[in-house]
């Protein structure tokens, strides 16, 4: 079974001091990515997104929502499950969501081409240790390790979006 989390270079964030088991929130996460990018001078690339697949920003927006979106049990994802309640959705949560994503790219810590690079630049920069993390890391890893074989990948949980209620990190399944 396919297991879905965020991927990440070890070599490089041990280069950066990070610890991984301190990344519980899209806040920590987004220390991590302020951090590489200040201290490689925008040189590496915190995190790694290939825009110009298909449906990947759909694709992100999912794993985002599933981890961030139903923490609050008034207008969580619970509530579109039923038609009953289905109206009581609070859709400015995935506004959150896009904001988030929207801040990244203006802090830099997104790929400088993350709306128009492709799933080849991707597996490219992680294998050559050029990205720290990615979302669609799964089908990076392999690619990536045949061409180095010497990269360490880690796969954590995805952060919480806890400005939207949820609490705990989680792995996509």
């Amino acid at each position: 079974q396919d297991m879905l989390g965020l991927c990440y270079n070890v070599n490089l964030v041990n280069r950066f001091g990070i610890d991984m088991d301190t990344i519980k929130t899209m806040d920590d996460l987004a220390a991590a990515l302020a951090t590489i990018h200040e201290q490689s001078d925008g040189e590496i690339i915190p995190l790694f997104l290939p825009g110009s697949i298909n449906g990947l920003i759909g694709f992100i927006m999912n794993m985002f929502c599933a981890v961030g979106i139903g923490g609050n049990p008034e207008s969580g994802a619970g509530n579109l499950l039923s038609l009953e309640t289905a109206d009581q959705f609070d859709w400015s949560q995935i506004g959150t969501v896009m904001e988030i994503i929207d801040s990244y790219g203006k802090n830099g810590y997104l790929n400088e081409d993350y709306l128009t690079a492709g799933f080849p630049d991707m597996i490219e920069a992680f294998a050559n240790e050029t990205c720290v993390f990615t979302y669609v890391g799964n089908d990076t890893v392999l690619p990536a390790k045949e061409m180095n074989p010497n990269l360490e990948v880690g796969i954590i949980p995805y952060p919480a979006f806890t400005m939207l209620g949820e609490t705990e990190p989680g792995f996509i399944k």
